[in-house]
């Protein structure tokens, strides 16, 4: 139920594992937190005309390892959520 409401509040209606993904929607993410998005999670998707992010899922290994479950996923879910669709973006300044 936290998950639940953490998403509502980054916006986040539907979140889905589809095969090695985890998809997120209805997402609409400006150029910097798309180039966030593939800066700290590789693989990551961003498809603008269905408002959905496809996020490669979380594994325990990078060779054999196997998907992260439980409360370590929606850990690391609340985390992604927050890194990229809720933290504020710092913009340079005029001076």
């Amino acid at each position: 139920a936290r998950l639940r409401i953490h998403a509502r509040r980054a916006g986040v209606t539907e979140i889905v594992a589809q095969g090695n993904f985890l998809r997120f929607t209805p997402v609409e993410l400006p150029d910097s937190r798309a180039l966030r998005l593939a800066r700290l999670y590789p693989g990551s998707l961003v498809k603008p005309a269905t408002r959905t992010i496809l996020v490669p899922r979380p594994m325990t290994a990078k060779v054999g390892g196997q998907p992260v479950r439980d409360t370590e996923l929606l850990d690391w879910l609340r985390d992604l959520m927050d890194a990229v669709l809720l933290e504020p973006v710092l913009g340079t300044t005029a001076r």
